[in-house]
């Protein structure tokens, strides 16, 4: 049973990684609804949700970071139990702000095959690294200016994929 999870989670965030990479096209089982963009001049970062009503829930409902600078695109994925360990870094990040960077923490992608790893630093603002085996490494610093709509961007993410509603 274990295994098929396992499975399931691997094929769903395969699917949301193409999604995004399709810069928001929809894969034939599934839905990705953007939260928030955050954009500088040639990198972008989108705050997400993906559900797949093809796969048991909770599995098939995905929170995601996905990261693009022109063609090139890495993305990062948790569930619903696992996206709060993603609110608690960011959270200590935003209070350790300072002129130099420091580790608050990483989280890793739970499922099978290519997993990502996502480190979260403090500094001036929030530097949001992602490296796996599917892409190439990319980083996003989100301003000062912008935390507050992160924060709730992510928010918003925890409590879609909190509620037992499908998608919509």
């Amino acid at each position: 049973m274990a295994w098929m999870v396992r499975a399931s989670l691997s094929r769903l965030i395969a699917a949301a990684a193409i999604t995004v990479a399709a810069a928001g096209s929809l894969t034939a089982g599934g839905r990705l609804d953007v939260v928030a963009k955050f954009q500088q001049p040639s990198l972008e970062l989108d705050v997400a949700t993906y559900i797949d009503p093809e796969i048991e829930m909770p599995v098939g409902k995905v929170g995601m970071l996905g990261f693009a600078s022109g063609s090139v695109r890495n993305s990062f994925a948790l569930r619903g139990g696992e996206w709060g360990a993603l609110i608690d870094l960011w959270g200590k990040a935003a209070r350790m702000q300072s002129r130099n960077w420091r580790t608050v923490g990483t989280l890793t992608e739970k499922g099978g095959g290519d997993v990502a790893r996502l480190t979260i630093l403090a500094g001036t603002g929030v530097k949001i690294v992602v490296m796996s085996a599917k892409g190439p490494g990319m980083s996003y610093v989100i301003a000062k200016t912008d935390m507050p709509r992160f924060a709730a961007a992510i928010k918003q993410v925890k409590d879609v994929l909190a509620s037992d509603a499908p998608a919509r």
